[in-house]
């Protein structure tokens, strides 16, 4: 591959987030570092680098999904503090 490391290494963690999210959409911190693994073992990466950003994007991922800002989850009431 004639890409830089860097890019391997973003390419290596973007798959295994895909991976482990398909894997098990509620929780998939548990198999991520295996996927990081074998993504940057095919890319020939640093695995740790790998699953630094990786974790990064299945965090992001899951914030998008369960705390999407334009869903109510007010039930249509007002919050107020205290």
């Amino acid at each position: 591959m004639n890409t830089d490391r860097e890019t391997r290494t973003r390419i290596a963690a973007m798959a295994a987030a895909e991976a482990a999210i398909e894997h098990d959409p509620r929780d998939p911190f548990p198999v991520l570092r295996q996927f990081c693994a074998r993504a940057a073992a095919n890319l020939k990466v640093d695995p740790k680098a790998v699953h630094e950003i990786a974790d990064g994007i299945v965090v992001e991922a899951l914030v998008e999904q369960h705390l999407d800002p334009a869903i109510d989850r007010t039930g249509g009431q007002t919050l107020t503090a205290g």
